[in-house]
């Protein structure tokens, strides 16, 4: 059983909260003095206190039949939740594998469940629709181990389009530092699996050949070499799938970084630069801006397989013929 009131933080906390969890993500939030938070409406107070920190909190909404795979993947987030019992503010670091680790009162790290979070963040919108399930579902006859599921799956129909909103992620401002926002969304994870998947890749294309080759020059060439060196590059296609997943991810995170740092670049052009352009000429900087992110994220991947494999070939051509 969670007790949501070790794990819940008060409103009146919700600064030290807030500063708790953007030191724990390594956004390096600033010294500031923070203000007295609201007795409600704390949209507006978040998003203030989190400029003078020198961090962002954007507020999202969550669809309740998305909210468990939004939860995995929005930490750092605070979430505020509903109810009275008890009521306060989540600090959601991150999540994995089915369980969200959150940020305690004595500033500790808990692993809850998903579904024990879904249920804390839910029990006031499923109540709504709670007793018209349970009598629909008592007039059907429905009992047993299936009245579980059927409720479940019918709360769920019912609140398909309700939204689970009070909820601030937290990211690095996109004018701050391009390596922290890089290190925030895992670039370097993404860069490093992606390199060592091509490297093993690269190392077994060469095994396998080096099998033909030895065959061939011992003169017994057979079905046996053969099938060996298939089975060699069928072993090498888990590592392919997995160093073109890994590319896609560090080429699509770059590119998002880019575009963030361009728009955060043109909202603060002043209205006398931009008196002076027309649309033509704002046309033309967004179509160079294309080309030059394309061209620089092709080339750096060709780039980095290249090194990988000289590095490769120069070990194996250092162990002589």
């Amino acid at each position: 059983m969670v007790e949501w009131s070790r794990l819940a933080w008060p409103d009146a906390r919700v600064g030290e909260a807030l500063v708790v969890l953007a030191r724990r993500s390594k956004l390096h939030p600033r010294s500031a003095t923070l203000p007295t938070p609201p007795l409600r409406d704390f949209d507006k107070w978040i998003r203030t206190t989190s400029r003078n920190l020198g961090i962002e909190a954007k507020p999202v909404s969550f669809l309740y039949p998305e909210l468990d795979e939004h939860l995995l993947r929005s930490g750092p987030s605070l979430i505020r939740l509903p109810g009275n019992d008890p009521s306060g503010f989540l600090l959601l670091l991150h999540g994995s594998k089915g369980k969200a680790i959150l940020i305690g009162t004595d500033l500790t790290k808990h692993s809850v469940t998903l579904s024990e979070l879904h249920q804390a963040l839910c029990r006031e919108i499923e109540s709504r629709v709670a007793v018209s399930v349970e009598s629909l579902l008592d007039r059907a006859g429905v009992g047993g181990p299936n009245r579980k599921r059927a409720r479940t799956e019918m709360v769920r129909e019912r609140l398909r389009q309700a939204k689970i909103a009070d909820c601030w992620l937290l990211r690095s401002p996109a004018g701050t530092s391009f390596w922290r926002q890089a290190r925030q969304a895992r670039l370097l994870h993404h860069l490093f699996t992606f390199s060592s998947a091509h490297a093993l890749d690269y190392m077994i294309w060469i095994f396998a050949w080096y099998l033909i080759g030895r065959g061939a020059l011992d003169g017994r060439l057979d079905w046996g070499w053969l099938v060996a060196w298939a089975l060699v590059l069928f072993t090498g296609i888990p590592f392919r799938m997995v160093a073109s997943w890994y590319e896609g991810l560090f080429v699509i995170g770059i590119g998002g970084l880019l575009k963030q740092r361009l728009l955060q670049g043109a909202l603060r052009l002043g209205p006398d630069e931009l008196r002076h352009m027309g649309a033509g000429y704002h046309l033309g900087r967004v179509i160079e801006s294309e080309v030059v992110e394309s061209r620089a994220l092709s080339g750096g991947v060709l780039t980095l397989v290249a090194v990988v494999e000289l590095a490769v070939s120069t070990l194996i051509i250092a162990r002589g013929a």
